[in-house]
């Protein structure tokens, strides 16, 4: 089980994301990450996890989330598993620690004897993947088996009583679809009712654009998205993220749900990842080798040491370097902070980075702002 789940993002103080392997048993055409032969065995996962409540503790941290995914972390077995979340319970019990934890897998090698370790763990939830566009396969491309497969499992975790969300990479064929009928797919086909889209990118390694969109399609996909989903009655009709949890910070209340971490102040203060070799970055999307973002090791250096270091704040400034001057003017600046890192053209001086899809998270804002105040914002938004 979960220890005192959290309620809000406020209370999220550091979020772990944890890769124990990057072993996978797809080859979908977007990743970036090396499927190296590496797997943190117990003994290792024990040392992470110990540097981990150690940092929490001297840092005086009282909320953590650990985010489990790989690679594919289903590969690790159920003994393993079992082992690790036990593991972690009784080290965040020991250091009073609030402890949320969620798993990120692929879902094509669920089976039902997994099922009592997320009811009793994960709090009945995992989180998986999956698009309209085929970006996903087995190797060798297979296409068709994956979508087959996948709805096979997904079917089989909701029976299992399993509360799955799933996340969509948009491209420019998917939101020419509009985002009716993509929905009505998904609901219709595999029964799919909780939902995140996330937007497309290229990291700087990969010297290809073939995974940026149009700023301006993805803008009308996502605001399209919100009416259609207000006017349908918000969660209760389908649950799509970050939807509910924008409404309720145009609105100004309390936050029923976390956010995501772009849409923190500074993610460098909230998030870090760290790799089955050790290393410890920002986040999953800077696993390869030539992001250049690595704050160090935590098999050849404390956590603490890591998280006070000067490669950690080096990546703050990157952060930092997003914000410019149309940003200064802009009136929703408080909502996305300047916007992503990852998702933003990299240039060889820090200060041109710019936020990709700046313009398609207004015309979202936008779409919020409308429907919270009943008017058309656009005449006099920065």
């Amino acid at each position: 089980m979960n220890i005192s789940p959290m309620a809000s993002n406020a209370e999220t103080n550091l979020f772990f994301v944890l890769l124990p392997t990057l072993e996978c048993n797809l080859r979908c055409e977007y990743c970036f990450e090396e499927h190296t032969a590496l797997r943190w065995d117990l003994q290792q996962a024990r040392r992470v996890l110990e540097e981990i409540f150690t940092l929490l503790r001297e840092k005086a941290i009282r909320h953590c989330k650990l985010h489990w995914q790989g690679g594919e972390p289903l590969l690790m077995g159920m003994e393993f598993w079992q082992a690790i979340f036990s593991m972690v319970e009784q080290m965040a019990r020991e250091s009073d620690i609030s402890l949320l934890q969620s798993m990120q897998t692929n879902l094509t090698l669920y089976r039902s004897n997994f099922a009592p370790i997320v009811h009793n763990h994960l709090d009945g939830v995992l989180g998986t993947s999956f698009e309209l566009s085929g970006y996903r396969r087995f190797p060798g491309g297979d296409v068709e088996k994956f979508r087959s497969t996948w709805g096979e499992a997904y079917k089989k975790a909701t029976d299992d009583g399993i509360e799955v969300g799933v996340l969509c990479l948009l491209d420019e064929e998917s939101t020419r679809m509009g985002f009716r009928e993509y929905v009505n797919m998904l609901r219709e086909e595999f029964g799919v009712y909780k939902v995140r889209f996330t937007l497309p990118f290229s990291p700087p390694w990969a010297r290809r654009l073939g995974f940026w969109m149009d700023p301006d399609m993805a803008g009308e996909f996502m605001s399209e998205g919100f009416r259609v989903w207000h006017a349908h009655g918000g969660d209760d009709w389908m649950e799509i993220r970050p939807f509910k949890y924008l409404l309720e910070r145009f609105q100004g209340g309390k936050m029923t749900e976390s956010g995501l971490c772009m849409f923190s102040r500074n993610c460098v203060d909230i998030a870090m990842t760290i790799l089955p070799d050790g290393e410890v970055t920002l986040c999953d999307n800077f696993t390869h080798p030539a992001s250049g973002v690595s704050f160090g090791n935590v098999f050849s250096q404390s956590l603490i040491e890591i998280f006070d270091g000067e490669e950690r704040k080096k990546v703050k400034g990157r952060v930092l370097s997003l914000l410019n001057e149309q940003c200064t003017w802009c009136r929703y600046l408080s909502y996305c902070y300047g916007g992503c890192l990852v998702r933003s053209h990299y240039d060889e001086k820090i200060n041109n980075l710019k936020y990709h899809y700046c313009e398609s998270y207004k015309q979202l804002y936008r779409a919020i702002e409308e429907t919270v105040t009943g008017h058309d914002p656009s005449s006099s938004v920065g």
